[in-house]
């Protein structure tokens, strides 16, 4: 949807049964998806220009919240997947778990592995990448969703926010230091905005 001209350009996507998750690479030529795709929740890859998709993630794994580190061609994502492997026989989906962590996928590589990068016994969602060496993302491993930094070089993750109400949902403007959020207010979610943010 152009907000100038208000014209809509449509792109159907009728392989999947459900998309739960999209981010836009910075040149606006890719799409990354977490789809679910004959059962299975994967990442996609898809042409902004052209009817091409490139299947990411093939097992019975859940592969969500995927987004583009800016200036790269890899994306971070939030996984319950137990190793760094693409490629997981477990055919029971009695041994997946509840835990997500993150994990880093670069488009050019052509190995079959990830990079992990949380550990934790929560779940960690929803990652946003200010650059190739700090994510941001919501975790529940205190109880309430909070907002947590993640810094690839040291291998230190910090709790940024300590909200007695679980975040939803955010979003994050580095370049005016906005902090937006979804959360629960008198039994009704709302938003709520944060100028001058410390993140």
């Amino acid at each position: 949807y152009d907000l100038q001209t208000k014209s809509k350009l449509p792109r159907e996507l009728d392989r999947f049964s459900n998309i739960r998750n999209f981010d836009f690479s910075g040149n606006g030529r890719l799409a990354v998806l977490s789809a679910d795709f004959e059962g299975q929740n994967d990442l996609f890859l898809i042409s902004s220009r052209r009817d091409r998709t490139r299947r990411l993630t093939n097992d019975l794994y859940d592969d969500l919240d995927p987004s583009f580190i800016p200036n790269s061609t890899t994306i971070v994502f939030s996984s319950n997947r137990p190793n760094d492997s693409l490629v997981n026989k477990a055919v029971d989906y009695a041994k997946s778990t509840n835990r997500y962590n993150l994990f880093l996928f670069n488009l050019d590589t052509t190995t079959v592995q990830v990079t992990k990068l949380t550990n934790t016994v929560a779940r960690d969602f929803k990652p946003k990448a200010i650059d190739a060496d700090n994510v941001f993302y919501l975790s529940d491993q205190r109880g309430i969703i909070n907002l947590f930094k993640y810094n690839k070089p040291t291998g230190i993750y910090s709790q940024i926010t300590n909200f007695n109400t679980s975040i939803k949902d955010y979003d994050l403007d580095f370049a005016t230091r906005s902090l937006a959020m979804v959360m629960t207010s008198r039994l009704s979610e709302d938003i709520f905005l944060v100028n001058n943010f410390n993140y």
